[in-house]
């Protein structure tokens, strides 16, 4: 599931924590939003819970998530 620049915010967690919990989704790409770590906190649990994601692409700098290679 492809939902980077999305402009998800923490709030949007909610919604992705959902996603995570009740869909059958192999991938997730959250880059480039404008998720904190504690928006990566509310899934932590659910992600480890989830078996059947194989793929996570996200990454915190400065604050909030960017594409991989952006400054």
């Amino acid at each position: 599931m492809n939902l980077g620049d999305n402009f998800i915010s923490d709030y949007g967690m909610n919604a992705i924590k959902n996603i995570i919990s009740n869909c059958s989704i192999v991938e997730l790409n959250l880059s480039s939003n404008l998720i904190s770590k504690s928006g990566l906190e509310l899934i932590a649990d659910d992600l480890i819970r989830n078996t059947l994601i194989k793929s996570i692409d996200v990454i915190i700098l400065n604050k909030y998530i960017v594409r991989s290679g952006r400054k």
